[in-house]
């Protein structure tokens, strides 16, 4: 269930106006949070159809600093490592949604991801554990 945030429909509405293709959106991070704090900014990943190019990452998140009068960090879900990645599917709120299939899809590709970075990383520390070095 999402949680209401004052800025979310502001959010959602400069996003899907400006970029096409826009599947989710999601905020993450301390805003809307109890840990929010008048300094904090506000972190913001989409997940669209099509990788987003760079500049337009940022002319977005210009556009949204200017709207909402905070530092906005935008990230664009398709560049980002599965660490943080299944920090955003689990942790923060799924704020827009408009292919509800893509965006739960790319959700549970992500958790597959990191189970599968988990197994992977477990066999190398188990490695390392009986060998009693990391090198050679």
């Amino acid at each position: 269930m999402t949680k209401k945030y004052h800025l979310d429909s502001l959010i959602i509405e400069t996003i899907t106006t400006k970029l096409s293709g826009i599947q989710a959106i999601y905020r993450y991070g301390s805003a809307g949070s109890i840990y929010e704090r008048p300094e904090s900014d506000i972190d913001i990943a989409i997940l669209a159809a099509h990788i987003v190019p760079y500049y337009k990452i940022i002319n977005l998140a210009s556009t949204l600093m200017g709207a909402t009068g905070r530092d906005i960090d935008l990230q664009d879900m398709q560049k980002l490592p599965v660490t943080l990645r299944v920090q955003i599917v689990l942790q923060g709120e799924r704020i827009y949604c408009a292919d509800r299939v893509a965006a739960e899809t790319y959700d549970s590709h992500t958790l597959s991801e990191y189970v599968r970075l988990n197994e992977e990383r477990h066999l190398i520390l188990k490695d390392i554990q009986q060998r009693e070095r990391i090198y050679g």
